[in-house]
């Protein structure tokens, strides 16, 4: 400790930390010391002077004249901004600052450092990551906002992951991420995507937000809320005065018929179900993939292959007992109803159709694993709705009223 005449102290606005001191401080600080009250030592930065801690000890040792006042130097840390620091002390030593003092010192640090972790923040201010994440939670999703839109005006502009990567300071699986999460979709608000432009290394950045700005603005096509194999649950009325689709076009005699091979493969199979491409691996050489999918697609059409199963690896196939064979009970493999064919077991005196048995074991099989996983889902997009996400369309949800409508009344019918 040493002394400093007041003079000498240098008070630096822009590194206070609060909005403004205390008089009624000063004056219980300034009486104390008149009668006789010994206070630490003021907080000064080593080779400036600048004040770091201490504004209202050093108000009360000029209230009572006092010129020589009992200092301590301290360094600040590299990489830490001095406003930050000094918070850091009024945190903690005598009237500590406000809740508001520490959300504004937050708020500017994040602002001028947006590489700083709120976990480095917090552990300054004296709080949890949590506290300092209230304080600045829209600063930090803006600037995440405009790096996802700096992620896809580069990659607009033809450049690679990891150059991406290296501009933005960024990991390449990072990048990957962000590129995944948006498909091609920026839905940023204007002033987000022209912030993102503002300082990226190619020439063109205007011209590639103009040109997100117009996809936009432009009318979607009319589609089906529910791509793929699943329209076709629902049927539109049919008119019985319109012109009758033409006849499909007979398979050109040279290309291979695939469905023999497929329905070999899958009968030989002992796993449960085969996904497309394990099918094609054991189809004869030659074959696209397309057409083994094409070939199972005509087979589950007729009632002969059935999914067995749907997970993030992929759909797998399993064959469907031939007319006049037993049923396959619920948990059976594909190895089992291959031996049910076999066999010829036909204990059932009136079996059911093939594709009424494809039904009815998908059914039992699936049910409740899909009743779940729909709800789910759909509570997972309730809350995205709810905090503002454009993820759903009203024709969308009039899609799955209708669907949802058809099973009621199916079930209402057979009740």
């Amino acid at each position: 400790m040493t002394s400093v005449a007041l003079h000498e102290i240098v008070f630096d606005h822009d590194i206070y930390p609060r909005a403004t001191w205390s008089q009624t401080t000063v004056d219980r600080y300034a009486d104390a010391m008149l009668a006789g009250e010994m206070f630490p030592p003021i907080i000064l930065e080593s080779g400036t002077n600048r004040l770091l801690d201490g504004m209202h000890r050093t108000e009360a040792f000029r209230a009572v004249g006092k010129d020589l006042v009992p200092v301590d130097y301290r360094e600040i840390p590299d990489g830490v901004p001095a406003k930050l620091f000094a918070a850091s002390l009024s945190a903690r030593n005598g009237d500590r600052i406000t809740v508001e003092d520490m959300r504004r010192t937050a708020r500017e640090v994040i602002q001028t450092n947006p590489n700083y972790s709120l976990v480095f923040v917090a552990s300054y201010l004296g709080v949890s990551r949590n506290t300092v994440s209230k304080y600045v939670s829209d600063l930090v999703e803006r600037r995440e906002s405009v790096r996802a839109c700096r992620v896809a005006l580069l990659s607009r502009a033809g450049m690679k992951q990891q150059e991406i990567a290296d501009h933005l300071s960024l990991s390449q699986p990072t990048v990957s991420r962000i590129q995944n999460v948006q498909a091609g979709n920026v839905n940023m608000p204007e002033d987000v995507l022209r912030e993102a432009a503002a300082d990226l290394p190619v020439d063109d950045a205007e011209e590639l937000v103009a040109a997100i700005l117009a996809e936009r603005s432009a009318p979607r096509p009319e589609r089906s809320p529910f791509p793929g194999p699943s329209d076709a649950a629902i049927e539109p009325p049919v008119d019985p005065g319109a012109t009758p689709p033409a006849a499909p076009v007979p398979p050109d005699p040279q290309e291979p018929d695939l469905t023999a091979d497929v329905v070999r493969v899958l009968a030989g199979a002992g796993e449960l179900g085969m996904t497309v491409p394990e099918i094609w691996c054991r189809t004869p050489g030659g074959t696209a993939s397309v057409a083994v999918k094409a070939a199972v697609d005509a087979l589950c059409e007729a009632g002969r292959v059935l999914v067995a199963s749907t997970s993030k690896h992929g759909t797998r196939w399993m064959l469907t007992p031939e007319p006049g064979a037993a049923a396959a009970p619920s948990g059976s493999g594909p190895a089992e109803v291959a031996s049910a064919r076999e066999g010829g077991a036909a204990s059932a005196p009136e079996p059911k159709p093939a594709g009424q048995q494809a039904v009815t074991y998908a059914a039992r099989q699936s049910a409740g694993r899909i009743v779940a996983a729909v709800r789910d889902e759909v509570a997972i997009i309730i809350a995205a709705v709810d905090l503002g996400e454009d993820l759903i369309t009203a024709e969308m949800v009039a899609g799955l009223q209708a669907a949802v409508d058809l099973l009621a009344s199916r079930l209402e019918a057979n009740a």
